[in-house]
């Protein structure tokens, strides 16, 4: 009687770890999306949770605007532009990275690693931005 117990608990117990467990590969689905990329969307609905955290966005250029003080503004949104819309998403580039900001073609995908800064006006803004 007590063999068959003891028997029976080390099954049960076998069973409950072998199921419980995570595998590496449910770790490595779970990290995959942020290495793709964040969307306009999503880092609207998100950003209490990633300002000041360095971030990659995926999304749709919409062109760049040249400001007074010299930076240099490009507007992302996760569709190509259509009619007159306000960014969400404005990536702010320093003169020093003109040529890098107008790189990217207007209507065309870009991926860009970026900190979440502010939010004003309506849109958030991206600061320290590099374009991979």
């Amino acid at each position: 009687m007590k063999f068959t117990t003891v028997l029976l608990s080390l099954f049960l117990f076998v069973t409950l770890i072998s199921c419980g467990g995570e595998t590496t590969e449910t770790a490595a689905a779970e990290t995959a999306p942020e290495e793709q990329g964040m969307t306009c969307d999503a880092l609207t609905t998100q950003y209490d949770e990633q300002e000041g955290k360095e971030i990659t966005i995926k999304a749709i250029s919409w062109g760049t605007s040249n400001t007074a003080s010299g930076d240099i503004y490009l507007n992302l949104g996760d569709k190509a532009l259509t009619g007159m819309q306000q960014a969400k998403v404005v990536v702010v580039f320093s003169a020093e990275q003109e040529a890098e900001a107008k790189s990217a073609a207007k209507d065309a995908e870009v991926t860009i690693k970026a900190t979440v800064g502010e939010s004003k006006y309506g849109a958030i803004y991206l600061t320290n931005p590099v374009i991979q």
